[in-house]
């Protein structure tokens, strides 16, 4: 897997040359995370209990506005747990991609600040220069690589919700023509009904919601029938919403592909930092140890990629 592009930009790679010696020696050397890792349900931040050290050499190479900040903005959408999502007093954002931001900030020396916002709003909003970076389980895809760069970190792909029982007996994307899909505004998922309709000789209805949670409900409720969404993401919420009565057809999952995080294509010095930052959480351990504790070590990398969505290709909507 490579570490970054063969396109990359020069500027860029002049930072890499520049680190080099902070590079871990060999790629080969970490870990590769499996199906089979410990798994267990965390209801709060681990990242304390990681001792995660600041590495000094990595804040100098931050760009002078973050590192005289002392703050790294992140902007997410709590709506995707195990991943982010409020906690029980919906006062606190908790979350593998929660813990896993806070632990690349400590590394780059910095505290980080997170702000709730739409998942389709995350990329304008990090284009303007309101936050440093995104992480809310976003797909690194070819088409929003156009807008921003992106450090991919995981992998992931996406499961079909039915009503419990499956009563309009749907098993594959095939079966969605001729009926009504709730999905996420600017997800992967809206791509995929997309691309599954240039199959249908009867059209699907596709019902675009601006949260996952209200995608869930119109299935809940009987005004769709189906929802689609990331299979992490999907099993965590049907074991905790029982009352909802949704089933997640796990025998197959739909468009694999990264969970990535974007930031500004001109802030090459960031996404250097921030790549170089998970590759020390990756070889220390860190990293296996916080996708464990939230059940999602079974798409951990081994190695993080810069703008590498063309492997998977996934649409977007």
């Amino acid at each position: 897997m490579r570490v970054v592009p063969r396109t990359l930009p020069p500027a860029l790679l002049a930072c890499l040359a520049a680190v080099a010696m902070l590079t871990p020696a060999a790629a080969g050397a970490a870990t590769m995370l499996s199906a089979s890792a410990t798994r267990s349900a965390s209801p709060t931040s681990i990242v304390s209990s990681l001792n995660i050290k600041e590495t000094v050499a990595l804040n100098a190479l931050l760009p002078a506005s973050i590192r005289s900040s002392g703050t790294l903005t992140i902007a997410t959408d709590p709506e995707a747990p195990p991943y982010e999502s409020y906690n029980a007093n919906n006062t606190v954002l908790v979350g593998g991609d929660i813990d896993l931001a806070t632990a690349i900030a400590e590394v780059l020396g910095l505290k980080p600040k997170f702000t709730a916002i739409s998942f389709a709003g995350i990329i304008p909003a990090i284009e303007s220069g309101r936050f440093n970076l995104g992480i809310s389980a976003m797909g690194d895809t070819p088409a929003r690589e156009a807008q921003v760069t992106f450090v991919d970190y995981s992998t992931d792909g996406n499961a079909l919700i039915v009503k419990a029982g499956n009563p309009e007996n749907i098993k594959s994307m095939a079966d969605l023509c001729g009926k009504t899909v709730a999905v996420l505004q600017g997800s992967v998922m809206l791509g995929l009904v997309q691309a599954q309709n240039n199959s249908c000789t009867k059209k699907i209805t596709a019902s675009v919601f601006a949260s996952q949670s209200s995608a869930y409900l119109a299935v809940a409720a009987g005004r769709a029938d189906a929802t689609i969404t990331d299979a992490a993401v999907a099993s965590n919420f049907i074991a905790t919403q029982k009352n909802l009565k949704l089933q997640v057809l796990t025998f197959h999952t739909y468009g694999e592909g990264y969970n990535a995080i974007p930031m500004q294509k001109a802030n090459l010095a960031l996404v250097l930092c921030v790549q170089q930052a998970l590759m020390r959480l990756m070889m220390n351990g860190d990293y296996h140890t916080i996708l464990s504790a939230w059940n999602m070590a079974a798409g951990g990398v081994k190695w993080p990629t810069v703008n590498d969505g063309l492997r998977f290709n996934q649409p977007t909507g």
